[in-house]
């Protein structure tokens, strides 16, 4: 900032610590003369020891105008104010008004003094918008700036980094060298700015062979991972709905599976007293029949309760036999022993499941016997 206040500063040294005034140039500006005048007088309007326009009372007119203000000075009512227009940066100076009573020899009145200072607001040019240039190449930035008083330069990068200066240079041009540039000037009175773009031929957008090599192996891996966890997911979701066949390592038997309804609703199967499941045939007359039972999945909560209920055949007044539940909830299971098994009479199995999902399958009861 220094550049620009300094001259500034040096410039209204040179003037007296009167007022000062800013104006920009092309405006327009009025000073006024602040004395009070006899009754015929000659007016000088001065700039230094410059008479920048006189007039005389005697005759009204205005006798002399400075070649520098020629056409653009005037003087403005009774008080005889000094209008000037289309300001240039050369207006710049000390100006007052002084009075001579033609009445009185030697008589003169200078009014107070009042300093102008002309400016122009940072005008920004650069010779092209775009720039191309090869990776490794080299590149300069030129930003003409017309200002007064004169401007600080600053370039700010991509990256947000600034410099400053009104040449910026670019050395081994890279992919992170790519993007607007921005040139702004600043002199105390006002700003401009313009923007170039570099466009660096040959790159990967900053990325290195190895950093892409890292990228595709990321990628395939990602890919191969999904590609495992979606068989995963797949074996298993097979698995629940196709459960293996359970075996059953006892002695020489056969075994009927029976009983393999479907759920249509969490409501208990509507066949049998009381909810109760389908009764399973039952084994070969005079053979004692141990049943079993499989399941599909273990309860998911205490409310599930899957159990046996072996029992006589059902004659009038006799009551079913109730053991307690198996130990195991999944696989299969030997439900105790009845004492019916040793009276030669056709068991029934008797299974119960309670609030199952809908679409759930039914327990598969299988009766087994010796062969």
């Amino acid at each position: 900032m220094w550049k620009f206040v300094l001259p500034f500063v040096a410039l209204l040294a040179t003037f007296s610590d009167g007022q000062t005034i800013n104006k920009e140039v092309g405006s327009f500006q009025q000073f006024e003369c602040d004395v009070n005048f006899p009754s015929t007088y000659l007016l000088n309007w001065m700039r230094g020891d410059e008479i920048v326009i006189r007039y005389l009372s005697a005759n009204d007119a205005i006798t002399a105008t400075s070649a520098n203000f020629t056409g653009r000075v005037s003087i403005i009512g009774a008080q005889r104010t000094l209008g000037i227009t289309s300001l240039r940066i050369t207006d710049a100076g000390q100006f007052f008004c002084s009075v001579h009573d033609l009445a009185t020899v030697n008589d003169e009145t200078n009014s107070a003094r009042q300093t102008l200072f002309v400016y122009t607001r940072p005008t920004v040019t650069l010779p092209y918008s775009e720039y191309v240039v090869d990776a490794g190449g080299d590149v300069t930035f030129t930003c003409t700036v017309t200002s007064y008083p004169s401007s600080n330069v600053t370039w700010e990068h991509p990256d947000g980094t600034r410099s400053t200066g009104d040449v910026l240079r670019l050395r081994n041009a890279t992919s992170q060298s790519q993007g607007q540039y921005r040139c702004s000037a600043d002199n105390g009175f006002g700003t401009g700015m313009q923007y170039v773009n570099l466009v660096v031929r040959g790159t990967t957008g900053g990325l290195t062979g190895g950093v892409i090599a890292a990228i595709v192996v990321v990628c395939a891996v990602l890919v191969l991972a999904g590609i495992m966890a979606a068989v995963i997911f797949f074996m298993k979701s097979k698995k629940k709905q196709d459960p293996e066949k359970p075996v059953v390592t006892a002695s020489p038997v056969k075994e009927k599976a029976v009983d393999d309804w479907d759920l249509t609703s969490t409501r208990r199967p509507e066949n049998g007293v009381n909810g109760n499941g389908h009764i399973a045939r039952p084994a070969a007359e005079g053979k004692p029949a141990d049943p079993y039972f499989y399941t599909e999945a273990p309860p998911r909560d205490s409310r599930d309760t899957y159990y046996t209920q072996p029992s006589r055949q059902p004659r009038p007044g006799d009551p079913y036999w109730t053991p307690s539940p198996p130990p195991s909830q999944s696989g299969w299971s030997s439900p105790p022993q009845s004492p019916s098994h040793n009276q030669g009479d056709l068991d029934y199995v008797h299974m119960t499941l309670q609030h199952a999902p809908a679409g759930s399958r039914r327990p598969i009861v299988g009766m087994v016997y010796d062969a």
